[in-house]
């Protein structure tokens, strides 16, 4: 079956979408190739990841500023070139505890341009950008271009790194939030719509109930939700919020 692109989601406002949060991240070590493949197995419609750069401007996939908390190593990315850091195991954490044995014998870490070649026409993505550095930034930017993920991601970005990527590359969609406490407020909101974000990722426990009603009108395209805590009534809840997806 041919794979969906973000324009035919934006055409059928009546699919719910769902997007694995740091691929399969409770069945398997978040942000690794693995959890990227097992989630495109299961049949989610966007894999979401993280990026950050080495000491060699390589955009690999991790959320924390460290790796300490998902690897057997210690220390920022930055501080390691992408050859060292592949030699790291990142499966010492899983469904929500550190694990002082590895989950598995070896789980390296992933470059951005290894889920680019290995899924782009498999499924869309939501490519989350802690990239601060300008030329791992850039790297990112080339690679979207060179991959061709216009009508197949986006980027998801703290507001204050929006016009060096509108610099780098003025077509790349953005959806831009500040971090999880932060980024369900009115204020947040507003700064989604003034930076014509393409969407809006509201967090379970942080919407007031006039945002619920309200959100759509502060993005171009949608409002996804992201239940935090995946209990039956959470992920029920966008479907009676007419919410567009959830993460």
């Amino acid at each position: 079956m041919e794979q969906k692109t973000l324009s035919w989601y934006y055409e059928h406002k009546e699919y719910f979408m769902v997007t694995a949060h740091r691929g399969a991240s409770f069945e398997f070590p978040e942000n690794t190739f693995l959890a990227m493949e097992k989630a495109v197995e299961a049949g989610a419609d966007m894999i979401e990841f993280d990026l950050r750069g080495t000491a060699d401007n390589i955009p690999v996939l991790l959320h924390d500023d460290t790796i300490d908390r998902t690897s057997d190593g210690t220390g920022k990315p930055e501080d390691y070139t992408l050859a060292e850091l592949k030699k790291f195991n990142f499966s010492h954490y899983l469904q929500g505890a550190r694990r002082s044995t590895p989950v598995y014998d070896a789980i390296p870490i992933p470059a951005f341009e290894e889920i680019l070649a290995a899924f782009r026409d498999k499924v869309c993505m939501n490519i989350q950008t802690y990239a601060r550095n300008p030329e791992t930034l850039a790297n990112v930017c080339s690679l979207f271009r060179e991959y061709d993920m216009y009508d197949r991601g986006y980027l998801t970005i703290d507001p204050e790194y929006v016009e060096a990527v509108r610099t780098l590359d003025p077509e790349i969609e953005l959806c831009v939030t500040r971090g999880w406490q932060d980024r369900s407020s009115p204020e947040n909101l507003r700064l989604c719509k003034d930076k014509n974000s393409l969407g809006t990722d509201l967090t379970i426990g942080l919407v007031e109930n006039h945002i619920w009603a309200g959100g759509g009108e502060f993005s171009k395209k949608g409002v996804y939700f992201n239940p935090n805590i995946p209990t039956e009534e959470n992920f029920c809840m966008p479907h009676n919020k007419k919410i567009n997806g959830v993460v």
